[in-house]
């Protein structure tokens, strides 16, 4: 890039050593981060909240504990003395629970055609995985049918932390699909006066990378045709894993390049 002194934008996912490489490589070059790449980091956030919304819900809908009479035993909760684990291990963890959590419901739980019919209701809805109702949360209202929108309502109703999540993240996809990047301060603002620690995660994200986020909301640019492009290579690599060496490897990319 160096050598191209003629680079004015440069397209890239969020990845820092890709902003570093750009800054250093095209320092006149304005870059433009990829709207997907963004999403995809939004998703991730959002599943990570839809995981404690659920946990708040199974935990209002459990029975009190009965009282037992006589001297209460003193118990020392886990966090008293568990050192606090980094804010990245903790986001690793819950996101492999809640991938683990939904496996579990896609064996045990059978969805008969009756139910699908059904109005949406808290124990409904208690069945749901955050990786499954992720959808629900990052579709617009239209492309819903009519249980779709009764099963989002019903976890908004159930909980003020998903109705929150689901606003703030329906307005970001608004203002990916009709590029209205002049909002993201706004948005942004919102974001952090909110108590959605998982949204504050990916706010601070984007604000160390506000210009090129700003950007990839603006402008029509995108990694759509090298994302293609490295599908396509790594689809082929994996025909061939364990048949041959890199030399067919590197005739057949070419060959479909």
């Amino acid at each position: 890039m160096e050598q191209r002194t003629d680079i004015t934008v440069i397209s890239r996912d969020r990845g820092a050593e890709y902003a570093k490489a750009a800054a250093l490589g095209a320092p006149q070059a304005t870059n433009v981060a990829d709207r997907f790449h963004v999403v995809k980091n939004l998703t991730e956030a959002l599943q990570l909240c839809l995981s404690r919304g659920l946990e708040e819900i199974k935990a209002a809908g459990q029975p009190p504990e009965p009282s037992q009479n006589g001297p209460s035993k003193q118990v020392v909760s886990v966090e008293e003395w568990r050192p606090l684990e980094p804010a990245h291990v903790e986001k690793a963890r819950l996101a492999r629970r809640s991938g683990r959590y939904g496996r579990y419901q896609q064996v045990v739980q059978t969805r008969k055609q009756a139910e699908v019919k059904a109005s949406a209701n808290p124990q409904r809805i208690q069945k749901y995985a955050p990786n499954a109702a992720l959808w629900l949360f990052v579709r617009d209202q239209e492309s819903l049918d009519e249980v779709g929108r009764e099963e989002r309502a019903a976890f908004c109703q159930a909980s003020t932390t998903l109705k929150k999540a689901s606003d703030l993240v329906q307005d970001f996809l608004s203002m990916v699909q009709k590029r209205e990047g002049y909002r993201l301060d706004r948005w942004l603002e919102q974001v952090e006066s909110s108590d959605l620690c998982e949204l504050h995660s990916f706010a601070t994200g984007v604000g160390r990378d506000k210009a090129a986020v700003q950007a990839g909301l603006t402008w029509w640019i995108n990694n759509g045709v090298v994302e293609g492009s490295v599908t396509k290579v790594k689809l082929i690599k994996r025909q061939m894993y364990g048949r041959a060496g890199f030399a067919l490897l590197r005739q057949r990319v070419l060959h479909a390049l």
